[in-house]
């Protein structure tokens, strides 16, 4: 069996990998996996993240839009703090089946085709409302 590393390659792979290059950025450069090169950077011992050649430091990629407004965190990261209740919604429970997309989905009696869920105002991109994900994160 024919390895696709020559010593020519791991050569090359050092050298891009010190100039802070990524591993999917050297992987479309050899025309292989980007997992095929993260596996080999870890036989070699070549650990860590690419750097940015302007910084100097690693690279760190923003959280996604869709999460910033659920992230909860001390205002001196630039993070409002969310309250969140403490009480438990007062609404009627309603059958899973019947849900809306809006609808809280945390389960609270039943089982199968008869569950009720809460029903309450859930969070935007989640299935809970803001009660249920604070108990559910508390775990």
């Amino acid at each position: 069996m024919n390895s696709i590393w020559t010593d020519e390659k791991v050569e090359i792979l050092k050298a891009r990998r010190a100039e802070g290059l990524s591993c999917g950025v050297i992987a479309a450069e050899f025309g292989i996996s980007r997992n095929a090169v993260i596996g080999k950077c870890t036989r070699l011992g070549i650990v860590g993240r690419a750097l940015d050649p302007s910084t100097g430091r690693v690279k760190v990629r923003p959280p996604h839009a869709r999460h910033t407004n659920l992230l909860i965190g001390p205002k001196s990261q630039g993070r409002e703090i969310i309250e969140l209740p403490i009480e438990p919604p007062q609404c009627e429970p309603v059958l899973f089946i019947d849900t809306r997309l809006d609808d809280c989905r945390w389960p609270v009696e039943g089982e199968g085709a008869t569950m009720l869920c809460c029903g309450a105002q859930s969070i935007i991109g989640s299935s809970w409302c803001t009660y249920h994900r604070r108990k559910a994160s508390a775990r």
